[in-house]
């Protein structure tokens, strides 16, 4: 038997595509701004950067405020109230992953897309505890695991920080200087 091939000239079956929802196009618009935003703008030799100030909304979560952290051991659950702020960028425009610490704790924040009057679309994490830069999840015998709604407030454009190469080359000088103090002697017991 031979395989059937489509008929030259005969017009394709059109095949219909699946309606997109409102959460695919906004997210398709993100990534398609963020593309366009790779490139770096610079005006008269400063960088401008973006920053968006974000609210993680009140949350009352329970907390073990008793001295003994075991919760086998006569917890004493208390609601601590209090919120988060996250700021996409730090000064020196550079992304930021966390909120601001409140109470022990901070939370991973995603910017997932845009909604309709291009307001930053934001995924909130639970609750983690950040020891040297390394993220740990939150004991739930201290604290409950929580989250936060979040609310953008605003955005605004500012010159990202320059600094003179005098200013870096010293300030490598005293990184290197302050490592090798730190260092320990060589065969010294």
């Amino acid at each position: 038997m031979s395989e059937l091939t489509p008929i030259e000239g005969a017009p394709k079956k059109a095949t219909k595509k699946p309606k997109k929802t409102k959460q695919q196009i906004a997210e398709e618009m993100f990534k398609k701004e963020q593309e366009q935003a790779e490139f770096k703008r610079r005006v008269r030799g400063d960088e401008e950067v973006w920053h968006d100030l974000i609210r993680l909304e009140m949350a009352e979560p329970r907390r073990n405020i008793s001295f003994h952290e075991n919760a086998d051991q006569n917890p004493i659950w208390e609601r601590i109230p209090h919120k988060h702020f996250y700021h996409t960028v730090d000064s020196d425009g550079n992304p930021q992953k966390y909120a601001t610490p409140a109470n022990g704790h901070t939370h991973e924040i995603k910017i997932i897309g845009k909604d309709e009057e291009g307001k930053p679309i934001v995924e909130v994490g639970d609750a983690v505890v950040i020891i040297k830069n390394k993220e740990f999840p939150l004991k739930t015998s201290k604290m409950d695991n929580h989250r936060h709604e979040a609310t953008y407030i605003h955005s605004e454009k500012f010159q990202k920080r320059v600094y003179s190469e005098d200013f870096l080359k010293k300030q490598s000088q005293v990184d290197s200087d302050m490592n090798n103090a730190l260092k320990a002697p060589v065969g010294v017991r």
